[in-house]
């Protein structure tokens, strides 16, 4: 989700701005920062990801006034570099899009949470879901955690817009059921699948590049 910080009061602005700053704090003093300065190709994956994810994030579609939808992709992101390197990355993204002017400063917090925050917490707890069932089947991984994943991110994070538009009475409940929640299916699902495909073929081919996904389990390996 993408919302348009002059839209929302200033005190909410400001106070998203601060949690968001805190969050990437904590993800920065979790990162493991040997790995990344010895490891090339991790540096070189983390390049390419924020390239894909400042275009793919530039590429919105209006719904309703103050408010886009576009692809978060941040399900993949999480399970391919773990949640504090996806946090920094979210972070990285945005302070791109608000250098190229696709977003404003005071969007940094609002758009940092709804597009990359919440998915990621989600993506979080359907991984421990599934880690604590015991199913360590990759389909289970990439059904279950990727796919299923990516498309609760995306009713999640519109849960949260949604509060805040009612809170701040910028919408009411009938206008966000047929302007914005209307449109949810036409993103959830085209989500699902691409997060989805991306880690069937991460697992296949490169199963050493998705930090989450331990071999040792679902493959039998030694």
């Amino acid at each position: 989700m993408n919302l348009t910080a002059s839209t929302l009061p200033f005190w909410l602005n400001l106070t998203l701005n601060g949690f968001f700053i805190l969050t990437v704090f904590l993800a920065i003093t979790h990162l493991p920062w040997r790995e990344l300065k010895h490891d090339a190709s991790l540096q070189h994956r983390l390049g390419f990801t924020i390239l894909v994810l400042v275009l793919i994030w530039s590429l919105r579609a209006g719904v309703s006034e103050g408010l886009g939808i576009h692809f978060f992709l941040m399900t993949g992101v999480h399970l391919m570099f773990g949640w504090s390197f996806a946090i920094l990355l979210v972070a990285l993204v945005q302070c791109g899009l608000i250098v190229f002017g696709v977003e404003s400063v005071w969007a940094l917090g609002i758009n940092g949470i709804s597009s990359g925050v919440i998915p990621i917490l989600v993506t979080f707890y359907c991984w421990k879901a599934s880690e604590r069932g015991g199913v360590y089947n990759p389909f289970v991984f990439i059904f279950g955690v990727a796919f299923a994943g990516a498309m609760l991110a995306i009713l999640m994070s519109a849960v949260f817009v949604s509060v805040i538009f009612l809170l701040t009475g910028l919408y009411d409940v009938a206008q966000l059921r047929y302007e914005f929640w209307a449109y949810l299916p036409l993103i959830a699902l085209p989500e699902g699948i691409i997060n989805g495909m991306l880690i069937a073929a991460m697992i296949v081919f490169k199963p050493h590049w998705v930090r989450l996904f331990d071999e040792k389990k679902y493959y039998g390996t030694k």
